[in-house]
């Protein structure tokens, strides 16, 4: 009989489990044998050592190299201040905010969307409500449109689809927004993000300035804060820099309407966002591009239970992402010597490389173990290699914080305490969602809603 735990693995991960407990296995029996043996007739033990060397490397040099290349783009140059253009027509925007239960955050969106500096004709708010507490109530008494789906608990893709079959199509050149209910956007954000798309190229898809919104000061909102504003500035803004690719964040995107109606029925996985990312490469040849002064705040977790329960569903959806578009998009980038292509479909291929990092580093442990009584034990490479790592999360946070605007100033000491907070979380928080992730893969509901409490005032607009 099937266990019930692998039925909820795909085979991928079950081959992947297999492997490494059979090396494991190997290197535990190899202990054994050797224990008594002279370490200068042990030559084998050089050649594990290497193996495992490479073997950790690799991963790291996937995630690792992407992340140096970008900060780098964007510490040489820097996104130019764009004006619209007065002789284009103005872009109209359906700003869709999809709600589920947020009667405490829903203002937060729609009252800073209603009270844009950008002409009331050129936009609309709906709300896409599928939730069963007062949210749709208030969005509505604020003035927004709002539309309630059948079913309660349908998840965001869901709701979006819902609004969209519902809400008759605007003209060509018409954009669609969509915005998270516990977001606030500063008063020119729609000017600003009309800037961005008034611009002789084309462009189908537009990413926000994604700022975080501080609810709290407890050690994990303020390491994951200065994480985000790191990440924000030196890899999503140097990634439109170098290749017009900034990846999609689930909230604060825009996207020509046409394009999104036909894309959106198509997204399969959790991660609708990053999907969208690879969808717009296969069929549209189109990149996304970040909007620096189109700002706006977003609720981050502060709490390392919620946090983790979310990042599970956000890995979940990029295996996903993984398994359906990595080896397309590397091999047709390979073919095109496309490098758009080839860096997107690496990417997608982050949480195998974060699950092999974690699996390896736990193995290399183990395998010490397995030879501490045989006097083989391995130099201290790995010690110097996670020292090494350590230090560069810290400065990458570090700088990417410093160089962010903020409404309040921090002494060099606090920044360094932040990033210190930001890696430990990353430490406590990311293996423990890679593995979490991997015995979720095959469901289809809705995992998991991240619970929002801002009400509006915690971040300054100005």
């Amino acid at each position: 009989m099937r266990l019930a735990v692998l039925s909820n693995v795909p085979r991928i991960m079950v081959l992947m489990f297999v492997l490494l407990v059979g090396y494991l296995a190997t290197i535990s029996l190899f202990g054994w044998i050797v224990r008594d043996m002279p370490f200068s007739h042990i030559d084998v033990v050089q050649f594990l050592e290497q193996a495992s060397l490479v073997f950790l490397l690799l991963p790291y040099v996937l995630i690792l190299s992407p992340i140096v290349l970008f900060a780098i783009v964007r510490l040489m140059a820097t996104q130019p201040m764009l004006q619209y253009d007065p002789h284009k027509p103005l872009p109209f925007f359906t700003i869709i905010i999809p709600a589920y239960n947020e009667e405490k955050v829903i203002a937060n969106s729609v009252k800073t969307m209603l009270q844009q500096d950008y002409p009331a004709h050129a936009f609309k708010v709906v709300v896409a409500f599928n939730g069963n507490d007062r949210s749709g109530e208030i969005a509505k008494h604020l003035g927004a449109t709002v539309y309630t789906t059948p079913q309660v608990g349908v998840g965001k893709r869901n709701a979006i689809s819902y609004v969209l079959n519902h809400l008759p199509a605007q003209a060509q050149g018409s954009y669609i927004l969509i915005l998270d209910a516990d977001n606030l956007v500063k008063k020119d954000f729609l000017q600003q993000m009309a800037a961005v798309i008034s611009q002789p190229q084309a462009v189908l898809a537009v990413q926000a300035n994604h700022q975080p919104l501080v609810v709290s000061k407890n050690w994990v909102s303020r390491g994951l804060s200065a994480a985000y504003r790191a990440s924000s500035l030196l890899y999503n803004e140097g990634r439109s820099l170098l290749c017009q690719s900034a990846l999609l964040c689930g909230t604060g995107f825009t996207i020509r309407e046409d394009v999104f109606r036909d894309l959106w029925p198509k997204t399969k996985t959790l991660t609708e966002d990053i999907e969208l990312n690879g969808l717009l490469l296969q069929r549209y040849n189109s990149g996304v591009v970040w909007a620096n002064q189109a700002v706006f705040y977003d609720e981050k977790p502060d709490n390392l239970s919620i946090a983790i329960r979310q990042r599970t569903r956000w890995m979940a959806g990029h295996f996903w992402c993984g398994l359906l578009y990595a080896a397309g998009l590397i091999g047709r980038g390979i073919w095109q010597r496309d490098l758009r292509r080839i860096e997107l479909g690496s990417y997608y291929l982050f949480p195998f490389a974060l699950l092999s990092s974690v699996l390896l580093l736990a193995l290399v442990g183990v395998q010490q173990c397995c030879l501490a009584n045989t006097g083989l034990m391995s130099q201290p490479w790995q010690l110097a290699w996670s020292g090494a790592l350590l230090l560069f999360y810290l400065f990458y946070i570090v700088l990417g914080d410093a160089l962010t605007p903020q409404s309040e100033p921090k002494t060099g000491w606090q920044r360094l305490i932040d990033a210190a907070c930001g890696a430990l979380f990353a430490l406590l928080v990311w293996p423990v969602a890679i593995i979490r992730a991997c015995f979720m893969l095959q469901r289809k509901d809705w995992i998991f809603h991240t619970p929002h409490k801002s009400n509006g005032h915690e971040q300054s607009l100005s």
